[in-house]
């Protein structure tokens, strides 16, 4: 066999298990793939199928012990990784394959500059010949990742960078030493809509001129369908589907394949509430609300400056509606968010709830109000006290709130409101660590709605679920709507999701409003251009639209 017929990569029958306290669990349970040069592989999967376990063993960071490889072979043109020595493994790592992770911050060193990190690359490698030199491709690497002013931003830190050029950092240090093979995994998950495009784009373009083979992992069907060749989809450890990706989709052999497909927010079902012949009450009005927030300089005497975080914004959210809130980071969403629950003050303008003056509450009015709208966040790890079971969670709005109900019901309403959200009664003594992220949502709903809201406020509620726990979490959200009368205040920048589920879309950049108005007005009829960038930049593959009709309504 010559060497144009070995595949870049080939994984037959690898197998990996992890033990713990509660047994073995077989992470990955004999999957095959192959990638060829140049080409993408697009790994699908939910949280906990195996996709990052597997890149983990490719790139030899696999967690051992606990973690353990008990079967298979990873062959890097035709060489079996696993039977390689620790020396020899370096030197593919970085040099021949290389890695983008998910979480550019978490993966760099908070204490070095950008480019000291880049040129590391370049000095362990021994591809410079001093530390200028190493510096010199570094800077070069910044600016071929397109970020402007590479030469004096290389003497900046992580923190200094966005989040987008925090991933084109990271995208840099992967093509250093100008590898055969990329694992991008999940590279773009946490990023705004037009700054995702952009980085698909750029490793696109990259690959095309570098020839790279690229390892996609993603749980983003719409990435997938842009970016790859072919795929692989996981669940349980197992690949339950694969081959040509427009095969894959458009044709689903799997049940589960048909189940990922169907998640897909689909405009003709959409969970929007019934159309009203007449204009419900409104609830909140905003008008002519503005955020100042005065930026220091320096340690002591350092120049002060002012930044305008919410800029004159006016919006009315109506009982039972859903008024979607879209727009990049920094635009103002979640500042607007942290001043309906009155948790900072605005410099000007109003906010009026039920025909009361917002920020003019005060004692018992201001608890009744924040009784009356309550919050779901992004994370619900991070919002929910891993030291309080599920039951003490969810009840702590009733201890707050003591008018609400006897103490000695609070426990069944506990059991209530988890079979109200889709959990067990039994859940309500675990943990939020026993939990998987879905789970963890559904706990933070239950305890929003605890106290009897008027209004849910969701700050990118969905947006790190996977795309089937999504539909179930947008689903339970409009089911609770219609049963509890509730409106929402939905935060995100997934415009598929906010098309599926919201009344009215205001449109934010720069801490004001480009464009307001009926959702299906927003997207079918765009009047400024920041809006049509938004809606081109969140747009899939034509054949991928095609795939909603089938698998909504024949798969």
């Amino acid at each position: 066999m010559t060497d144009a017929h070995v595949p870049l990569l080939e994984i037959e029958g690898l197998k990996v298990q992890f033990s713990g306290s509660r047994g073995v669990v077989k992470a990955v349970d004999g999957i095959s793939l192959t990638v060829e040069r140049g080409e993408t592989l697009a790994i699908l999967g939910e949280s906990g199928s195996g996709k990052s376990v597997s890149a983990s063993v490719v790139m030899n960071i696999l967690d051992m012990p606990p973690g353990r490889i008990t079967a298979g072979s990873v062959r890097f043109e035709g060489r079996d990784l696993l039977k390689m020595t620790p020396a020899e493994r370096r030197k593919i790592n970085g040099s021949e394959i290389a890695i983008i992770f998910q979480d550019p911050l978490a993966h760099l060193n908070p204490v070095y500059s950008v480019g000291w990190q880049i040129a590391e690359v370049f000095r362990i490698h021994g591809r410079a010949r001093d530390a200028a030199g190493a510096m010199d491709k570094a800077v070069a690497l910044m600016e071929r990742v397109g970020i402007a002013n590479a030469r004096s931003r290389a003497d900046q830190y992580p923190h200094q960078f966005s989040g987008g050029q925090r991933q084109r950092v990271m995208i840099a240090m992967a093509l250093a030493l100008s590898p055969k093979l990329i694992i991008a995994d999940e590279p773009t998950t946490a990023l705004d809509v037009t700054v995702q495009r952009q980085i698909l784009d750029l490793i696109k373009d990259l690959q095309r001129e570098m020839g790279m083979g690229l390892i996609l992992i993603t749980h983003d069907l719409a990435v997938a369908g842009l970016m790859a060749d072919r795929v692989a989809i996981i669940k349980d450890g197992t690949i339950v589907e694969s081959g040509v990706i427009r095969e894959a989709f458009t044709t689903p052999k799997a049940a589960y394949t048909q189940q990922l497909l169907a998640a897909i927010p689909d405009v003709e079902k959409s969970q929007r509430g019934a159309p009203e012949t007449e204009l419900r009450p409104p609830l909140l009005v905003a008008r002519d609300l503005s955020k100042d927030y005065h930026l220091s300089h320096g340690l002591v005497r350092g120049s002060s400056g002012m930044m305008r975080a919410v800029d004159r914004v006016n919006f009315t959210l109506r009982e039972k509606q859903t008024l979607g809130i879209v727009g990049e980071s920094g635009s103002g969403k979640s500042t607007i968010a942290r001043l309906l629950m009155r948790l900072t003050d605005p410099t000007s303008g109003s906010v009026h709830f039920h025909g009361k003056d917002l920020f003019s509450l005060r004692g018992a009015d201001l608890l009744a109000f924040r009784r009356d709208v309550q919050m779901v966040f992004q994370d619900p790890y991070g919002s929910l006290n891993p030291k309080m079971s599920v039951a003490d969670i969810v009840a702590e709005p009733l201890a707050i709130h003591r008018d609400i109900l006897s103490r000695e019901r609070w426990r069944d309403r506990v059991r209530d409101l988890l079979a109200m959200v889709g959990l067990k009664p039994d859940h309500a003594d675990r943990y939020p660590h026993q939990f998987s992220g879905g789970q963890r949502q559904r706990i933070a709903i239950a305890r929003a709605l605890a106290s009897q809201p008027r209004v849910i406020i969701c700050d990118e509620a969905v947006s790190a679920l996977d795309v089937s726990i999504q539909a179930q979490i947008i689903a339970l959200l409009a089911d609770l709507r219609d049963k509890l009368d509730l409106s929402y205040i939905f935060i995100t920048h997934d415009l598929p999701v906010v098309r599926s589920f919201a009344d009215e879309i205001m449109v934010m950049k720069g801490g004001a409003v480009v464009e307001y108005g009926p959702t299906d007005d927003l997207f079918l009829r765009p009047k400024d251009e920041y809006t049509r960038t938004l809606l081109s930049a969140g747009e899939i593959p034509v054949w991928m639209q095609r795939i909603e009709t089938v698998a909504h309504h024949g798969a």
